[in-house]
């Protein structure tokens, strides 16, 4: 079992391989009387078209990987809630572009709960009747989702962004690709994805490594030979520069996208891009920036507005939104804004050691979550976590952000208005 320590923090991460394929992760953590656990598999809603050895070309419905992880939960005679329950556990899960997490948090009967997820993960049961069911409520709220003012902004600007791709889907599909998932199609991208090599097991919280190791070694985990494929990369087909939606909303909002043209990186160069389009964002839009306190006092924009940087398996893209009395002035604003970046990154030393400092503060205080801790591994890019992003932000330099910037505004952004009316 492989240790990584954290000598400045008195924190250790063990890594280990089970005989299946599947990595695991183990943090405990002193004076935690809770522990939590995430199983993330590799597969998430932009994951719909994939290329076998065989050279047969798959493509499954939008919202599959999201109704997959719904329906793990359900067995045939059972439901795995149930099970966590009898320990006293919750248990959830949740369904991003990339990604597929299962999760549970106990103070008691660890091994247990981690049986039971690993059990329900590698042993899936999907009925047509099951798969019908579902399909009703996956739908209804994928209808409830289309009168939420700041989700439509966000999809449209999705579709802006990378048209006919699945980036330009919800997560959760449509109505009319849901009705079109069947159970052998679930079993399919379950064998194809579902393959414990593709999978990893964080826990963290009061418990002695080498037991929880010990555990996972004895388990009689399932091994089966893995299908090989290639996944089929985000497209970048021309974007679509301006949108305007109306729906019943009281004020008018506005998004801005920028989107990476080179491929997203992984592990410690990926989460150096990430931290530098993140502090760059903040350094250009931030509430302390100029920019943000001219036209906030202006009324121009209000404490909605807001800069964040998506950066995932395959893509990348930053945002900037917000409510506005005046959509179109805030729009050129941000574009001004976007114009002159390189300009004011070059001079914002100051205000870049200040940037990192508040970053290293909200790292700091985000260690203390036995969730965040776990869940920033699954989504950083590769094999890095919190505490590998705190070392990478040290040595992060302003030229650093600035060359990321550079790349990142050196072309047009899309733009979604939404203007209170009649959809």
């Amino acid at each position: 079992m492989r240790q990584i320590k954290y000598n400045q923090l008195h924190e250790t991460r063990y890594q280990l391989t089970l005989a299946n394929g599947l990595r695991v992760n183990l943090m405990p953590r002193a004076g935690y009387q809770k522990s939590y656990a995430l199983l993330t598999v590799n597969y998430g809603g932009i994951d719909t078209a994939v290329t076998y050895r065989s050279g047969k070309r798959v493509t499954y419905p939008e919202g599959i990987a999201h109704f997959l992880e719904h329906k793990m939960f359900e067995k045939r005679d059972h439901d795995a809630f149930d099970l966590f329950g009898k320990y006293g556990a919750d248990a959830n899960a949740f369904t991003s572009y990339t990604q597929t997490s299962y999760l549970f948090n106990t103070t008691t009967h660890l091994t247990e709960c981690l049986q039971i997820l690993l059990d329900f993960v590698f042993d899936p049961y999907f009925s047509a009747r099951g798969v019908a069911k579902e399909q009703g409520i996956i739908g209804q709220e994928v209808q409830m989702y289309q009168d939420d003012p700041d989700w439509r902004l966000l999809a449209q600007l999705g579709q802006s962004m990378y048209p006919k791709t699945a980036l330009a889907a919800d997560v959760a599909g449509t109505q009319e690709s849901i009705a079109t998932i069947t159970p052998a199609m679930l079993y399919a991208c379950w064998a194809t994805f579902y393959q414990p090599a593709n999978m990893t097991l964080f826990v963290t919280g009061g418990f002695d490594a080498q037991r929880i190791a010990a555990f996972l070694q004895q388990l009689p985990l399932p091994f089966r030979p893995a299908p090989a494929f290639v996944r089929q990369p985000v497209a970048l087909a021309s974007p679509v520069k301006r949108t305007t939606l109306h729906l019943a909303v009281n004020r008018p909002r506005i998004a801005v996208g920028l989107r990476g043209m080179t491929a997203a990186l992984s592990g410690f160069s990926g989460l150096r891009a990430r931290l530098a389009g993140q502090i760059g964002l903040y350094l250009l839009f931030g509430e302390d920036t100029a920019f943000y306190q001219r036209h906030y006092d202006s009324g121009l924009l209000d404490d909605s507005f807001s800069a964040t940087y998506e950066y995932e398996r395959g893509y990348h893209f930053m945002t900037i939104t917000g409510e506005t009395p005046r959509p179109e002035e805030l729009i050129q604003a941000v574009r001004q804004q976007l114009a002159q970046a390189t300009d004011l990154l070059a001079t914002a030393q100051s205000a870049f050691e200040r940037a990192k400092r508040e970053y290293t503060g909200r790292y700091l205080q985000a260690i203390n979550s036995l969730e965040t801790v776990a869940d920033s591994a699954a989504t950083f890019p590769g094999d890095v976590t919190l505490f590998e992003a705190l070392g990478e932000l040290q040595r992060l330099t302003l030229a650093d952000v600035c060359e990321h910037m550079k790349c990142m505004v050196s072309q047009e952004p899309c733009e979604v208005t939404l203007l209170p009316g009649d959809d």
